[in-house]
């Protein structure tokens, strides 16, 4: 029986290395596509490759370990290059369409599965004849309408000092990048035939940006770390609270200083741990002086990126783990949250209604309500009873949403609906217009 072919395209890097140490380096830091692609190894009746982009290299590379060949296609790999799109405003994802042709024609694939539409993979559905399937992560084309939900256009180019306007690299360059992304990922999910997502969100956005898809449902796969923790309650002495975000501007930061400026003010003991940032990234800085706040003053720590690991063993440690965000599609961080056990405080935005519960497996508040926030932080603290009940509601229900054998098994199912829809190719060479490239 000839083995299904299915190539992925992610901005994921997943490693070759099959060591032993690249192994529990996976599991900890390398994110959820790292982690689906181990649990996939035990179907062997499917060949999988995977193509990541990689900016250290200028020509594609090819390995084949542990049952997969892995594809590192180049991305622009030097300042200049990299500082001219910015110029032009050009999405850096447009040049490797080119590169992924070859790919296809090299492993000659029965399916594709393009992880996310903010880079520039999804173009492949312009150019090939194979089914192409669409993996809802971040929706561009909404996270852009949120993007200046706290400060405006001049006041983010008035913070962000000199040296990053003349190299391009202030968070204005990176919204305008973005909105060029939008405006491709439109075009991707127009032409799209298939689309998996996760949440009602995800379900409704393909209603109207992908009239033509279908839909297909499967959830996101969580690290290990997450699974081996066992939260319990802290305590009410000091509470600890975490947050995950990174440095775009719809993640709430603002958010988390308000209500922070709040708890202090009511005269409440705790910590706010954040994690993926440091008081020195320009975001921090730039909330800072919009607010006129000060994050030490707040009892706010910038932990940096950490691996799953470290992250977990906070989660298992902490009273409530805090999404703030001005839009979310399914994020990761509040499923590993769940996962782990602990209480989940998030804004009602986006996929997260499909993935907490107010007041059954979580708390959901409107976007930007610092004062809501502060006040449940408060008040749940005085009630460890109802928080802990809820939060095993949560973490029981999570467990079974991302059980990993029960997501391989749909994914699985999924390939095998979208290859019966397409009857067999009718071409192994990708069909493409070199003008297109």
């Amino acid at each position: 029986m000839l083995k299904k072919k299915i190539l992925w395209l992610s901005n994921h890097k997943v490693s070759f290395d099959t060591s032993e140490e690249a192994e529990l380096k996976r599991n900890s830091g390398r994110g959820w596509v790292a982690a689906l692609e181990m649990v996939l190894r035990d179907f062997k009746e499917y060949e999988i490759a995977i193509a990541y982009p990689d900016n250290s290299i200028s020509g594609i590379t090819k390995n084949a370990k542990a049952n997969r060949i892995f594809y590192q296609i180049p991305a622009p790999n030097g300042k200049y290059q990299r500082w001219l799109l910015r110029f032009i405003g050009k999405p850096e994802g447009y040049q490797y369409i080119e590169n992924c042709l070859k790919v296809i024609r090299d492993f000659n694939p029965d399916l594709i599965h393009v992880y996310g539409t903010e880079n520039g993979f999804g173009e492949i559905v312009h150019h090939t004849r194979i089914p192409v399937v669409i993996d809802l992560q971040g929706i561009l084309s909404m996270i852009v309408k949120r993007w200046f939900s706290f400060i405006s256009k001049p006041e983010v180019i008035l913070h962000s000092g000199l040296f990053p306007l003349i190299n391009l690299k202030s968070h204005y360059h990176d919204y305008k990048v973005k909105v060029r992304r939008s405006e491709r990922e439109r075009t991707i999910l127009k032409k799209a035939q298939f689309v998996m997502g996760r949440t009602q969100w995800d379900q409704m956005i393909s209603k109207i940006m992908a009239p033509g898809a279908i839909y297909l449902s499967c959830e996101r796969v969580i690290r290990e770390a997450f699974w081996k923790v066992d939260w319990q309650w802290p305590g009410r002495q000091r509470i600890e609270l975490i947050s995950v975000m990174n440095e775009d501007f719809y993640k709430g930061l603002d958010v988390i200083f308000l209500a922070a400026m709040l708890l202090n003010e009511a005269g409440i003991i705790f910590t706010w741990k954040i994690a993926g940032l440091t008081q020195k990234d320009s975001y921090v800085r730039i909330v800072s002086r919009k607010l006129r706040l000060t994050p030490t003053n707040l009892n706010i720590q910038f932990l940096g990126k950490i691996d799953s690991s470290a992250l977990a063993g906070l989660l298992s440690h902490a009273n409530f783990f805090i999404n703030s965000s001005y839009i979310e599609n399914s994020p990761n961080s509040v499923c590993e949250a769940m996962v782990a056990g602990t209480p989940v405080i998030a804004t009602c935005v986006g996929g997260v209604p499909s993935l907490v519960v107010h007041n059954h497996t979580g708390w959901v508040i409107q976007e930007g309500d610092y004062t809501m926030l502060a006040g449940l932080i408060a008040s749940l603290a005085d009630s460890p009873e109802i928080t802990t009940s809820v939060a095993a509601k949560g973490k029981g229900i999570a467990r079974k949403r991302h059980d990993p054998d029960r997501i391989a098994e749909k994914l699985i199912g999924n390939y095998n609906l979208v290859l019966g829809r397409t009857s067999q190719k009718t071409a192994h060479e990708p069909v493409y217009r070199t003008s297109d490239i």
